[in-house]
């Protein structure tokens, strides 16, 4: 393609027109060496930059942003688990946006920033100590939650001061807020040391989109972490527990059962199928001898079409070779965690109290009757 002819000419001046030196003026081969070389370098800058050619809104290369970005918005979406989120977030970004650097840094408990993912244009992961970054920017946009943008930080006003953008070079740089429901959680930094690799200020909108793409990904992951926490909490209150709990579904089938129910039922865990695949489920009543099957799902049935709580403080259990006595409590529950409705069925082996309480009796008795 020929540059020359596509991109658009520079304007310096309120001519419009490209002043030359007067020592120039006077020889006209040096003028025509300057253009060349100016020429030159805008080529450079424009094949490094396609967006320059043209800004027409249905140019191949618009199209390609468009693409890309809805490239990257599955990518982000395609888990749930923060850390993954995190990685493909900054290689997607890294990648499309063409940047020699890139990070993520969100808002910790103390609304400090912290950094979470940095990768370069090599798509490798950077650590933390290798990754200098201007800490003011970062800053400045999670306090302010407004983008920061420049084509060239070496001569802004605004950050040529900065040591980190002296020392590194750095020439491009944008920096976009990550917002959840108005309220900054992060933000997505890029950078580029070349001159010839500079964002443009339609890169800047492209990335503030990416960006709240971005923060709804990460804010589902986060909801979904929280989720998953509390779950695994539950799980091990109920692991732990000292009374036998199982939760079954509308259908009868078993979706959790610890270790206390286990025993209590004189289940074995090796041949009890809880997961949730619908082959190889088990269904609570099944797992009982024949003579306890009736009265179990009529007490279970019961809870579930009155959707009251069922209680037995003593129900004699027989588990085939022993008999038990059970306190128990069914209670209807909504939306199942793998969905429907359902009980949950609590516990006691009370086998032991009601055998003291029994001897306790007798012994009253005797003493009474001057037995003992």
């Amino acid at each position: 393609m020929d540059h020359t002819k596509s991109h658009r000419s520079p304007k310096f001046g309120n001519s419009g027109s490209i002043p030359i030196d007067k020592k120039y003026q006077e020889d006209p081969e040096g003028s025509i060496d300057v253009l060349a070389d100016l020429e030159a370098t805008l080529d450079e800058v424009a094949k490094a930059n396609p967006r320059i050619e043209n800004e027409d809104s249905q140019s191949p290369r618009n199209n390609t942003d468009l693409k890309s970005i809805l490239e990257a918005s599955l990518a982000i979406n395609s888990s749930l688990v923060l850390d993954d989120v995190l990685q493909i977030v900054m290689t997607r970004a890294v990648e499309f946006m063409q940047a020699e650097r890139g990070l993520i840094m969100l808002l910790d408990e103390n609304e400090e920033l912290q950094i979470r993912s940095a990768y370069n244009l090599c798509k490798e992961e950077m650590m933390e100590e290798n990754f200098r970054i201007s800490s003011s920017i970062t800053s400045e946009v999670a306090s302010t939650g407004k983008s920061v943008y420049t084509s060239d930080a070496l001569s802004d006003e605004r950050f040529a001061q900065q040591r980190s953008v002296v020392e590194l070079h750095l020439r491009s740089i944008m920096c976009v807020p990550l917002k959840v429901k108005g309220k900054v959680i992060g933000v997505i930094y890029l950078d580029n040391s070349s001159e010839t690799r500079m964002f443009l200020k339609s890169d800047l909108f492209l990335f503030e989109l990416y960006g709240q793409m971005v923060s709804n990904a990460l804010h589902n992951a986060e909801l979904y972490q929280s989720l998953l926490n509390m779950h695994q909490y539950n799980e091990k209150v109920i692991e732990t527990s000292p009374f036998g709990t199982i939760v079954i579904d509308s259908e009868g089938y078993i979706t959790t059962i610890n270790s206390g129910a286990l025993e209590i039922f004189d289940f074995n865990k090796d041949n009890l199928n809880r997961l949730n695949e619908e082959e190889r489920r088990s269904c609570f009543v099944d797992q009982l001898i024949e003579s306890e099957q009736a009265q179990w799902q009529h007490m279970i049935n019961s809870a579930i079409t009155s959707q009251e709580e069922f209680s037995d403080s003593r129900y004699f259990h027989n588990t085939g070779y022993l008999e038990k006595v059970l306190s128990i409590k069914i209670v209807p529950i909504s939306n199942l965690p793998n969905g429907g409705d359902g009980v949950i069925i609590a516990v006691e082996d009370i086998t032991e109290k009601v055998l003291m309480e029994k001897y306790v009796i007798l012994s009253e008795k005797l003493v009474a009757k001057g037995e003992m």
